[in-house]
């Protein structure tokens, strides 16, 4: 995303400079729309690139789970990413187009909040899966969902006012109203996501504390597979809103250099991003949501892995029709 950084407004102004084949105008001449280095279409192809083999990992874990809420919904985030990316691509070789750019950096925004509430999902069905009580010590996890619920849309909404606010062209006092904005609502994501976190901590040291009393193998069970993908892909968030509130704020000394250089962008920006997005495409967590209305959830659990509490006891009709499909 081009760092919302304020840039004066030119209301009317007379060009002296001559764009070159590509758009580009030196920061703070006429034409000028905010990015403060020369962006590189060979590294916006890339990330495009990369971009497009994670959703098309997310469409194989779609078609694999056609019922799976939760694939659909990272498909949706993977095509926002692509989308944002390919107009960055091309905002490279239209650098006066200022829509282009606009749409860019509003998917490169949203996306973020996405992945976020992609993985409170997961980690709910994921609670709601593993254990009977569906309980997170004294919290719930419709608690834990109904916060996550009323808080990412409105974190998205007022990103997005922010985001209008902070465009060039907006008086001054308006960017910077827009930034302040933008700082407040990304710290409270931060705080989630680090809640988030906690709460994955919770989870897996209730669970192991309970398999501790049960039968050991020599393979992860999956409930773990995912709480690692869970630190990976929130640690990945965590990183990325630290950038961005270092890079704006006053205080660090790093807000000075961070956006003249397109390698922080693709470096804290772009790459946490994807990264968070990309560890889902190989571990599967369609079954998650399959399996959530079935009363046999718990014998299906103890057929694939150890289980964190105690099995019911099956039924003559279940034993002979687990007995017929392994």
């Amino acid at each position: 995303m081009t760092p919302p950084t304020p840039v004066s407004s030119i209301p009317e102004c007379t060009s002296t400079i001559k764009p070159d084949s590509n758009g580009w105008v030196p920061p703070g001449t006429c034409g000028y729309y905010g990015k403060m280095y020369y962006p590189s279409f060979t590294a916006a192809a890339t990330f495009s690139s990369l971009a497009a083999a994670i959703l098309l990992g997310h469409l194989v874990q779609a078609i694999r789970h056609p019922k799976s809420g939760l694939q659909k919904f990272a498909v949706f985030a993977s095509t926002c990413i692509l989308a944002g990316y390919i107009a960055r691509t091309f905002g490279t070789r239209h650098q006066q187009n200022i829509h282009i750019a606009a749409f860019s950096d509003t998917m490169v925004l949203v996306v973020p909040i996405l992945v976020t509430a992609f993985d409170c999902l997961l980690f709910v069905n994921t609670v709601k899966f593993y254990k009977r009580d569906r309980n997170i010590g004294d919290i719930t996890s419709v608690a834990i969902l109904r916060v996550f619920v009323i808080s990412i849309p409105l974190l998205t909404i007022v990103q997005l006012i922010a985001c209008a606010m902070i465009v060039t062209g907006n008086p001054p006092e308006t960017q910077q109203l827009g930034i302040k904005t933008y700082i407040g609502t990304i710290g409270i994501q931060e705080a989630l996501v680090l809640c988030l976190f906690g709460l994955v901590i919770k989870f897996w040291l209730t669970m192991t504390k309970a398999n501790n009393t049960r039968r050991q193998n020599h393979t992860w069970p999956r409930w773990q597979v995912i709480s690692f993908a869970l630190y990976f892909s929130l640690g990945a968030l965590f990183l990325r809103i630290g950038y961005r509130m270092i890079e704006l704020s006053q205080v660090f000394e790093a807000n000075k250099k961070l956006p003249h250089n397109e390698i922080f962008f693709y470096a804290f920006e772009a790459t946490p991003v994807l990264a968070s997005l990309s560890v889902w495409t190989v571990i599967n967590t369609g079954y998650l949501t399959q399996l959530s209305d079935r009363k046999t959830d718990y014998d299906y659990r103890e057929m694939h892995e150890t289980a964190s509490e105690e099995i019911i006891p099956l039924s003559t009709a279940q034993t002979q029709e687990l007995t017929h499909h392994p």
